[in-house]
């Protein structure tokens, strides 16, 4: 696939992500105004939402200006992101297994796992990208 083609792919993804949330709350939203741990999923869900946008933003800029859409300051941002977020998704994970007798659902541990894991990697991207040395 070009790279020209990812950012509005992306876009859509995104668009429909959204829609698909959405309908869904609509849809159970009698069930899910009751939980309380809804309220913690609305909100990492949201920051991911903001992430995936602000990303497709740059992207789209970045291409009408006409600079290149992976350069090696974006490899190595991408590549230490990983690298942490891998080492505090595990965190999150053995943390969350410790206390997995707390969660009425498996359902709702992996979700806050998954959805944890996620919202790490965006605010350590976020934290790199303005104020971490990428190249350390």
């Amino acid at each position: 696939m070009k790279k020209a083609t990812q950012v509005p792919l992306i876009t859509l993804l995104i668009t429909i992500s959204a829609l698909m949330a959405g309908l869904l709350v609509y849809h159970n939203r009698a069930e899910i105004l009751d939980s309380s741990k809804f309220a913690m999923i609305i909100i990492l869900t949201i920051l991911l939402l903001i992430f995936a946008a602000y990303n497709t933003a740059q992207r789209i800029r970045d291409r009408n200006a006409g600079l290149p859409i992976e350069d090696e300051l974006t490899t190595m941002l991408n590549l230490r992101t990983s690298f942490y977020a891998f080492r505090f998704s595990l965190a999150l994970w053995f943390i969350l297994f410790i206390y997995h007798a707390q969660f009425a659902d498996v359902e709702d541990l992996l979700g806050i796992g998954m959805l944890g894991s996620a919202a790490m990697y965006g605010s350590i991207w976020f934290y790199l990208r303005y104020r971490g040395n990428v190249n350390a």
